[in-house]
């Protein structure tokens, strides 16, 4: 089964940091360090959960993929690639985050190819007003959304979802997943479904 490896890069951090033009501490990364073993533990017992989800869904999954926690730095969002993502206290919201950008890296995994590109050629035709972040989000929310509701079940996902519906470049996306009244059980009927 696929494993997702944290580490934390203090480099790596402060580079951020400089980008955003903030100071990097030594409280940083002392923080850093330590949020390993809180979000490992927590990850630990969802990790198979998560991956064997997606390996039924027809997705090909790495034997390992890296995770990078780093600090809330000034219009800093979480990415995929290396898959990125912000120190918070409360870790459901985190996993969120991490399945999200997960679901990103499904797209740049060769393996994937075939299924992945039946998916972007659908969204794409059908959706050609749309920018490229709302079409890339169309596919990425309900696959992630899936995994969460295996997860952590209706009411802790909803909230979770509620959530992420206001972040900037998710917004479009929801609306048009939301007017098609989404069951996430089965993610990908419900992106080849999907209408204007």
């Amino acid at each position: 089964m696929t494993k997702l490896i944290f580490r934390y890069n203090s480099f790596y951090d402060y580079m951020l940091a400089r980008l955003a033009g903030e100071e990097f501490l030594s409280s940083h990364e002392t923080e850093g360090k330590n949020y390993l073993s809180n979000i490992e533990g927590f990850w630990e017992p969802l990790n198979d959960k998560v991956f064997s989800h997606y390996q039924e869904l027809g997705f090909v999954l790495p034997e390992y993929w890296f995770a990078y926690p780093v600090h809330h730095w000034k219009n800093l969002t979480p990415f995929d690639d290396p898959l990125t993502f912000i120190i918070k206290e409360n870790l459901e919201e985190v996993v969120a985050t991490i399945i999200h950008e997960v679901c990103h890296n499904f797209f740049g995994y060769y393996e994937n190819r075939e299924i992945c590109d039946k998916i972007w050629k659908n969204v794409e035709t059908r959706f050609t007003e749309e920018d490229s972040d709302t079409k890339k989000h169309l596919i990425i929310i309900p696959l992630a959304a899936s995994s969460l509701y295996k997860i952590f079940g209706q009411e802790k996902t909803e909230h979770l979802l509620n959530n992420e519906k206001k972040y900037e470049g998710l917004e479009r996306a929801w609306q048009i997943i939301d007017q098609n009244k989404p069951d996430f059980k089965n993610p990908l009927k419900l992106i080849f479904d999907l209408r204007l």
